[in-house]
């Protein structure tokens, strides 16, 4: 993770901006657990997010990386091109020999209740309507669902869709210099 930072720190320095991204895969090949990864971004124009400052406010997010269309094809066999764009059109997102992808990551915020069991345990009552009946307290709140797309090319629908486990958008910015300026930071 060390690289990670340090790829981070240079692009921050060098360009503004800084950033990574925590990813999460099995602990081995015959592993049922989980290990957190930090992986870099080595290109920080290929990345957008939301301008909220606040990182737990923040509700969207993308990292593209450019593919040869080749492993667009055999990752993705059954992908569509779309029929709405006309070649003029494709804006950065497909060429004769490259096709650009994203993981796209999206908040998605519902009213929710909030129950307490009685071993200490939270339960969200849109996962289980009869926790109401045995829960010490409950109140009224907001439950965060954060998605994540893969999109590319022209497809019309995600390559692939999938719910996120975090709480916050796992996109890591590191700021190089602001300035203020007229109550506007740059």
């Amino acid at each position: 993770s060390k690289a990670v930072y340090l790829n981070a720190y240079d692009t921050a320095v060098s360009g503004g901006l800084g950033f990574w991204f925590v990813d999460y895969d099995y602990e081995s090949a015959d592993s049922f657990d989980y290990e957190i990864k930090l992986r870099p971004v080595l290109d920080p124009d290929f990345v957008y997010v939301d301008p909220e400052r606040d990182p737990k406010k923040r509700k969207w997010g993308f990292v593209f990386e450019e593919i040869s269309t080749e492993e667009f094809k055999e990752r993705w066999p059954d992908a569509e091109e779309s029929t709405w764009a006309p070649i003029d059109a494709r804006m950065g997102w497909q060429t004769d020999k490259t096709v650009r992808v994203a993981n796209y990551y999206w908040r998605e915020d519902k009213a929710d209740t909030v129950c307490l069991m009685p071993d200490g345990s939270k339960v969200w009552l849109s996962d289980d309507e009869a926790a109401i009946d045995s829960c010490t307290a409950s109140r009224e709140s907001v439950k965060s669902t954060w998605h994540l797309w893969k999109v590319g090319g022209l497809n019309d629908e995600p390559l692939e869709a999938s719910i996120w486990p975090g709480k916050w958008l796992p996109i890591v910015e590191l700021v190089g210099e602001e300035k203020v300026i007229e109550g506007k930071r740059y």
